[in-house]
C-alpha cells in the first residue's frame, strides 16, 4: 500500500522535473531567434552599407577616368597645336626669302599690267578711229548731203559774214553751190557767200575766208582734232578709285 501511495508522489516529481527542463530551453530557443533576427538585420544593414560605398567608389573612380581622360585630350591638342605652330613657323622662316622676292615681282608687275592695259586701249583708240575715217571717208564721197550742215556750221564760226569766200574740192564746190541759197539763208549776218573750186584740196576740205580771218573746216582736220583728243584720254592713266 505504501508504494502505491507514493507512486503519484513520483509522478508529480518527474512532471516537475520535465517542466523545469523544458522551460529553459524555450527560452534559449526565444533567445537564439532574437539573435538571429539581429544578426539578418546587422546583415542586411551592412549589405546596403556596403552597395552604396561600392557605387560610391565606383561613381568617383568613372569621375576620376573622366577628368583624366578630359585632361589627357586636353594635353594632346595643345601639343599638336603647338607643333603645327611650330611648324607653321619653320615653314614660314624657311621660305620668308622666297616669299619676300615674290611679293616684290608682284610690286613690280602691277605697273607693267597698267601700262600694258593703257597701251592695248590706246591700240583699240587708234583701230576705232581708223575705221570710223575709213567710213567717214566713204561718206563723204558717196553721200553729198553732208556738205550742207558742214559748210552751216563753218560759217557760223567765222566772226565777220559780209563776205565770205569758200574753197573746196570741185566735185564738194559743185554740191555747196547747188544748196548754196539754202545755206544762206540760214546763217545770220551773212551778206555775200561765194564758193569756188580748188582742185588742189582733197574730199571734205573747207577752206573758209572773211576780212582777214581764216579757217580751216574740213572734215579731216576735225577728224584729227577728235582723234588726237580721244588719243590723249586713253592715254591718261586711271587714278586710284576712278
Amino acid at each position: 500500500m505504501a508504494l502505491i501511495r507514493s507512486r503519484p508522489a513520483v509522478a508529480g516529481q518527474a512532471s516537475a522535473l520535465i517542466a523545469a527542463t523544458v522551460r529553459p530551453n524555450a527560452v534559449v530557443a526565444a533567445a537564439a531567434a532574437e539573435w538571429q533576427a539581429r544578426i539578418d538585420v546587422i546583415r542586411e544593414t551592412a549589405f546596403a552599407e556596403g552597395h552604396q560605398k561600392g557605387v560610391k567608389e565606383s561613381q568617383a573612380k568613372v569621375s576620376e577616368a573622366e577628368r583624366r581622360a578630359i585632361d589627357a585630350k586636353q594635353k594632346a591638342e595643345t601639343e599638336a597645336n603647338a607643333k603645327v605652330a611650330s611648324a607653321a613657323a619653320a615653314m614660314e622662316a624657311k621660305y620668308a626669302a622666297a616669299l619676300t622676292a615674290l611679293n616684290a615681282g608682284i610690286a613690280k608687275l602691277e605697273p607693267l599690267e597698267k601700262q600694258l592695259v593703257a597701251q592695248a586701249e590706246t591700240e583699240l583708240v587708234r583701230l576705232a578711229l581708223a575705221v570710223a575715217a575709213k567710213i567717214l571717208h566713204r561718206t563723204v564721197e558717196t553721200e553729198p548731203e553732208w556738205m550742207t550742215s558742214l559748210l552751216a556750221s563753218a560759217l557760223r564760226e567765222v566772226p565777220d559774214r559780209r563776205g565770205v569766200a569758200v574753197r573746196m574740192h570741185p566735185e564738194d564746190a559743185a554740191v555747196a553751190r547747188e544748196r548754196q541759197e539754202t545755206i544762206a539763208s540760214n546763217i545770220p549776218g551773212l551778206e555775200r557767200l561765194t564758193i569756188q573750186d580748188d582742185p588742189s584740196l582733197g574730199r571734205g576740205a573747207c577752206m573758209l575766208a572773211s576780212q582777214g580771218t581764216r579757217l580751216d573746216a574740213s572734215v579731216a582736220t576735225s577728224w584729227e582734232r577728235v582723234a588726237t583728243a580721244l588719243l590723249s584720254e586713253a592715254a591718261v592713266e586711271p587714278q586710284p578709285g576712278g
